[in-house]
Formats: structure tokens, C-alpha cells, sequence
């Protein structure tokens, strides 16, 4: 059962998509009653140039948690994490990608600290869509010159951007009872 705060409580979420260099994070304080846009305090980018995994992990947790501090976001009342998951057509080398962003995971969850933490499955947030178009739907609902918004110059991992916000997008819709 997902962790579901009261209608008019204030609220601290903190939404990431994780990657093994990269982190896309996005930062969300208000009420079920705004609308998701409202909510938003910022979204963007963490990067880690650490070569060995250990040190990468607990880099990007603690890049992922400067954030917080950054935009006052001090003690975050939840987490809300895309679950890496591996599909039967995947082969060993797929396989030891997905244990990496385990170990990223596992790291931003203990540097965040939250008070609740929610794992969500990217057929649940996302449905069957590709990256590409996760991109281009978030990005159509964001203004682009939202200067809550720190997009990198690579596409790719604007993707990255863009998929934290819509991790974020999903549980606030979630809880609000909104339809998708």
C-alpha cells in the first residue's frame, strides 16, 4: 500500500531516475490540492565522474541529497524511485548494469533519508512508451523557459530530466486520485 499524505497537508517529495553516472532528480513541496506544476521546486541533473562503483554510488546519493538542501528540502517526507527490473530477454551484461543501479539506488535512499519511500515500475509511471516520447510529453507539459527546470545540454540525458519529473508527475497523481 503506497504511503498517502491528507488532502491539504504540505508535503516534501522527492522524485529520481537513476542511472549509473547520471541522476535525474526533481524536488516537489505543496498539497495534493495543487496541481502538479504548482508543486514543483525544482528538477534537474546529478553526475558522478567516480570511476569505482562504491564511490560513484555513495557520490550520486550524496549529490542527489546536496539537492535537497539546496532548495530547503531538508527532510523529505517521501522518496519515490524508479525500480530498475529485468526482463527475461535480458542477457549477464544487462543484468550486472541493473545490480550498478541497484548500488545507486540503495545509496540515494540512505543519503535522501525520507521519511516513506516508494519503488515504482516503469510499465506503472510510464505505460509502454519510449524514452523519446516520455520526453517529448513531459517536455510539452513544461514551459520551456520553466526556470525551475536546469536542463543538460545532451538530449540524452535531458531524457533523464524529464524522466524524474514524471516519476514525480505519477505518485502526485496517484494520490490526488487523478487520472492520467
Amino acid at each position: 500500500m503506497m504511503w498517502r499524505p491528507g488532502d491539504n497537508d504540505t508535503i516534501a517529495v522527492v522524485s529520481v531516475d537513476p542511472g549509473k553516472y547520471v541522476c535525474g532528480v526533481a524536488v516537489w513541496r505543496g498539497t495534493l490540492q495543487n496541481t502538479v506544476e504548482q508543486n514543483l521546486v525544482w528538477a534537474g541533473l546529478v553526475e558522478s565522474a567516480e570511476p569505482e562503483p562504491m564511490a560513484r554510488w555513495c557520490d550520486l546519493g550524496v549529490r542527489v541529497r546536496s539537492v535537497c538542501l539546496h532548495t530547503e528540502v531538508k527532510n523529505p517526507d517521501l522518496l519515490v524511485m524508479e525500480q530498475m527490473q529485468v526482463y527475461a530477454q535480458d542477457g549477464a551484461r544487462k543484468s550486472d548494469a541493473l545490480l550498478d543501479l541497484a548500488g545507486v539506488s540503495g545509496a540515494v535512499a540512505a543519503k535522501v533519508d525520507a521519511a516513506y519511500g516508494c519503488l515504482v515500475l516503469p510499465s506503472a509511471w510510464k505505460g509502454q512508451i519510449s524514452r523519446e516520447r516520455l520526453t517529448e510529453r513531459e517536455r510539452m507539459k513544461w514551459l520551456a523557459t520553466d526556470k525551475r527546470i536546469a536542463l543538460p545540454r545532451s538530449k540524452h540525458t535531458q531524457s533523464d530530466v524529464f524522466a524524474a519529473i514524471g516519476v514525480g508527475r505519477w505518485w502526485w497523481d496517484k494520490s490526488a486520485g487523478r487520472v492520467r
